[in-house]
């Protein structure tokens, strides 16, 4: 039905990018677990591979995380020449017109699937300045309340209260900016987090960190397995804590050291 809605010999409904190379990425759901672990993959085989395309990839207008983060991000991995957001356009009812284009494949089953490239991260890392020579040891990474499935724990609010009183550091990545975040919890020793695409940030932390997470009723279908690329690479020492009728007891969490 899109397809026959576009007027295609309307020269108005096209946009030319000309002869130049391009690449894009088969991409999932609007959520910025995936966004990570697309842009991250793009940005490695451009700099490994194709070191001349230009990049198409949609920043979807959507604001989780912080919303200017998605930004951030592609800024700190790709230059501004060589990115092209192709939300621009097709919000617009644009057709993209080009001559040379490669898709990656991005399927669940593949070995770069959640892998996170060494040297993205190390590149995203590297491009925020610590702004304090203090480790905060322990840090809680929360959620807003999910907006397209029911993916929050029932007693969410009492885990937080918990942790504040056990003198660790909440930190919610969707209200905060980008380099507040990274600098929170690039050298903590223990972190707790929440399943699902909050797992993505795993990619951050320093090799060994004691990592605990929090597993909601709505995604006891997943296996971590998911993520044991980047697990292994970094050595992360994993421990999960299941809810039952998607509540965690603090007696749970207190065994967390």
């Amino acid at each position: 039905d899109r397809i026959n809605l576009i007027e295609i010999n309307d020269i108005n409904n096209i946009c030319d990018l000309g002869h130049d190379y391009h690449t894009t990425i088969q991409f999932w759901f609007c959520t910025f677990g995936h966004f990570q672990d697309e842009i991250t993959k793009l940005a490695d085989y451009c700099n490994n591979y194709s070191n001349m395309s230009k990049i198409i990839y949609p920043i979807i207008g959507h604001k989780p995380y912080g919303g200017p983060n998605y930004f951030n991000i592609v800024n700190r991995l790709i230059s501004k020449d060589k990115y092209i957001n192709t939300d621009f356009f097709t919000h617009n009812k644009k057709i993209l017109k080009l001559k040379n284009l490669s898709v990656i494949t991005h399927g669940f089953s593949e070995e770069t699937f959640h892998m996170f490239p060494r040297h993205s991260v190390n590149k995203l890392l590297n491009s925020v300045k610590k702004t304090s020579e203090k480790t905060i040891g322990k840090v809680f990474i929360t959620r807003n309340i999910a907006t397209h499935l029911p993916r929050n724990l029932s007693n969410q609010k009492e885990i937080e209260d918990y942790f504040i009183k056990k003198n660790f550091t909440v930190i919610n990545p969707e209200n905060i900016s980008y380099e507040p975040f990274i600098n929170t919890i690039r050298d903590a020793s223990i972190v707790v987090i929440t399943w699902g695409g909050a797992l993505t940030n795993m990619m951050y932390l320093k090799e060994n960190t004691k990592v605990y997470i929090l597993k909601s009723k709505s995604y006891m279908h997943e296996n971590i397995c998911l993520f044991e690329k980047i697990i292994n690479r970094l050595n992360l020492k994993i421990n999960i804590i299941k809810s039952v009728n998607n509540v965690i007891t603090l007696d749970k969490i207190d065994t967390i050291k």
